[in-house]
């Protein structure tokens, strides 16, 4: 298992790839590595996107102290934002059924989050379906997937969100 800054850091650099791939980061920026205010909650397996310049991470595996040792929790559906331009992290409403290995895209100014898994090890597949509105900071479950689904691909074109 990794160390929780050892996820931590993975996580960052995987943020900071995700911004920059989606023009969220300065010319002046591009090529450079810098630091960033740390993340509230340790996680692994996470999604990003982006709206308006803000970094959003939803889902993934969170991590808690039980009896001295750490526990892996696999649904708890954390929601975060990180704003480059106050270089602070904000708590968001949480996912309403939590996963982690889940498919996300934006689509005209709001997150969609699609399948994935709630236990270790790639198991118990979900066909959960929700929609984030981060001017409301409300999501909306939608209809199920057809099947479930763990570690799918979403895409938005055309005005249609694709997995």
């Amino acid at each position: 298992m990794l160390g929780l800054k050892t996820v931590r850091v993975a996580g960052l650099a995987f943020i900071f790839l995700t911004a920059a791939s989606n023009g969220a980061l300065t010319a002046e920026a591009a090529g450079t590595w810098s630091n960033i205010a740390p993340s509230m909650i340790a996680r692994s397996e996470v999604q990003t996107a982006v709206i308006g310049g803000k970094i959003y991470v939803v889902g993934g595996n969170s991590f808690e102290m039980r009896n001295g040792e750490s526990v892996v929790v696999n649904n708890a559906g954390l929601n975060e934002v990180y704003d480059p331009a106050a270089n602070s992290w904000t708590t968001l409403a949480p996912v309403p059924m939590g996963a982690n290995h889940t498919a996300i895209a934006v689509l005209d100014g709001k997150i969609y989050v699609a399948g994935g898994f709630t236990q270790r090890r790639h198991m118990n597949t979900v066909d959960w379906f929700y929609a984030y509105d981060p001017v409301s900071d409300r999501w909306q479950a939608l209809n199920s997937l057809s099947t479930p689904r763990g570690s799918p691909a979403m895409a938005a074109v055309g005005g249609k969100i694709h997995i």
